[in-house]
């Protein structure tokens, strides 16, 4: 749930509001990837630089096919 509608937030703009909603997503299953990579993407386009590299590594740790930029819910 907190996936998908992060991703809504991240179209709409809402990239605060998609950070936040990825935060629960990560906090109810650390382990899928494409939640930190969702979470990259919102904290990028803050400018949110390094944070969004931690992500964007830490997707990679779980999911060495992650790729930069996917914002995708299964």
């Amino acid at each position: 749930m907190y996936d998908r509608r992060g991703v809504t937030k991240i179209v709409l703009g809402d990239y605060e509001g998609a950070i936040a909603d990825f935060d629960s997503a990560i906090h109810i299953k650390p382990e899928e990837a494409r939640f930190y990579t969702n979470r990259a993407r919102a904290k990028e386009a803050l400018g949110q630089l390094e944070s969004a590299k931690a992500d964007f590594e830490k997707a990679k740790e779980l999911d060495s096919d992650v790729r930069k930029g996917t914002v995708l819910p299964k």
